[in-house]
């Protein structure tokens, strides 16, 4: 077939000019500070919200956190409740890592930036569950009237390092997904030349 200077293309010159178009266009999509910066903003604004709703979800429940608590060790309908309120915590929060590397990869076209992006949200969620417990009269809060040793500090913080860098890696590893799915028909990641 005659190309536009009337000489015949092979398949090979033809891959070679669309891997050259491919590559032209992930070069105009590479990852620049203003793309960096949004796709982070998204990450905290969306932990932020995540945050604000789980809280609102555990006030609304608290007579059901202060039924458990009165019930002790027995378990009962409230016990699967409070149980089922944690799982709709988790769900919240997977959601959350999905939308935001879903929102990231629609506005920057990049999935790497939905990686970081959900990793920030699934950080800011994991932080914010030590810090609401300060809010006066939290459902769920346990007193403890036992002296903490340097080794028991220096332990819970390591533990508490050690799965915030996981929760942030699974969170980070669900926002990929959702950014893969926002971009698998683009261009750049199709692998079919811009018509």
């Amino acid at each position: 077939m005659p190309d536009s200077e009337g000489q015949y293309s092979s398949y090979a010159s033809r891959r070679r000019r669309q891997a050259e178009e491919e590559e032209e266009e992930l070069e105009e999509t590479t990852t620049s500070p203003s793309r960096l910066f949004t796709a982070l903003a998204i990450g905290a604004g969306v932990g932020i919200l995540c945050v604000a709703l789980n809280v609102v979800i555990t006030f609304l429940n608290a007579p059901i956190y202060q039924a458990v608590v009165n019930e002790g060790k027995a378990v009962t309908g409230n016990t699967y409740a409070v149980f089922g309120l944690a799982c709709l915590g988790l769900f919240i929060q997977v959601l959350a890592c999905f939308l935001t590397g879903f929102i990231v990869g629609k506005a920057t076209i990049q999935r790497q930036l939905g990686f970081y992006a959900a990793v920030v949200t699934s950080a800011i969620v994991y932080l914010a569950s030590f810090a609401v417990r300060y809010i006066p009269n939290y459902p769920g809060n346990l007193t403890s009237s036992t002296s903490v040793s340097a080794g028991m500090a220096t332990g819970g913080i390591i533990t508490v390092i050690v799965f915030l860098i996981i929760w942030g890696l699974v969170g980070g590893l669900i926002g990929l997904w959702g950014a893969r799915i926002s971009t698998r028909k683009h261009p750049a990641y199709a692998g079919q030349p811009h018509e």
